[in-house]
């Protein structure tokens, strides 16, 4: 779902579970100023992979859109299975610039970067936790 000013813009309903036990209730969100701190420290390591190009000169993360919403995570063995947790998700494009000063912006319609709205953890959505 994704809320606007003007109230709720869009919902998308895919991949419907069964719901299990609430384990936790009523849990604190993190600030978004502590958010926004955290995926200042850490957010250009999402784009590190575009290092192994030998003429890459530059490289940019320009957000668009930040979500907050939910990401079903799997869970270590000892707990099993996955639970739903809060998160904040940037949606943007990657600008890799070159050595020949050309760029090929990279759209993603999935987040750039995920933090867990809970403890402030970066979730690799490719790896799932």
């Amino acid at each position: 779902m994704a809320v606007g000013k003007n109230g709720v813009c869009f919902i998308s309903y895919q991949y419907p579970t069964e719901v299990g036990e609430v384990v936790e209730e009523q849990v604190e969100l993190l600030p978004f100023a502590d958010i926004q701190d955290i995926f200042e420290e850490v957010s250009l390591l999402s784009i590190q992979n575009f290092e192994m190009y030998e003429d890459l000169t530059d490289m940019t993360l320009d957000v668009r859109e930040i979500r907050f919403g939910y990401m079903l995570v799997k869970q270590p063995e000892s707990i099993g299975g996955y639970r739903y947790i809060p998160v904040w998700d940037f949606y943007g494009i990657d600008w890799p610039i070159y050595g020949e000063g050309s760029y090929y912006p990279e759209n993603r319609d999935e987040p750039v970067f995920t933090i867990n709205a809970i403890n402030g953890t970066v979730i690799d959505r490719w790896m799932g936790y």
